[in-house]
């Protein structure tokens, strides 16, 4: 699974296997990475996104937070950078069955 953890003390998990697709743009100090899953979009702004793609597309990572971005200037400047995370649910997303024992 995926934690999420936002600067404000808001924290989610999603497990892997509801990501449907993952999206990076831009370069530099502004880039943006979007992961779909099942039922939710995480929107990661920040800076060196692209490293995060391949850690993704191998299911390596457990864990992203963010940090403000007065701090951007202090970090490793060869890492990724997230200043902003936000979650949002999908309107209209179709509810998975619940679950029932056989």
């Amino acid at each position: 699974s995926l934690q999420v953890h936002s600067w404000n003390g808001e924290k989610w998990v999603f497990p892997w296997s509801h990501l449907s697709a993952a999206c990076h743009q831009g370069t530099g100090d502004s880039e943006q990475l979007v992961l779909s899953f099942a039922n939710h979009e995480v929107v990661l702004d920040g800076a060196r996104l692209a490293l995060l793609v391949p850690e993704i597309a191998s299911f390596h990572l457990d864990c992203l937070r963010d940090m403000p971005a007065k701090f951007c200037s202090q970090g490793d400047k060869e890492e990724p950078f997230i200043s902003r995370v936000s979650v949002r649910s999908l309107a209209g997303a179709t509810p998975e069955p619940p679950f029932r024992a056989i």
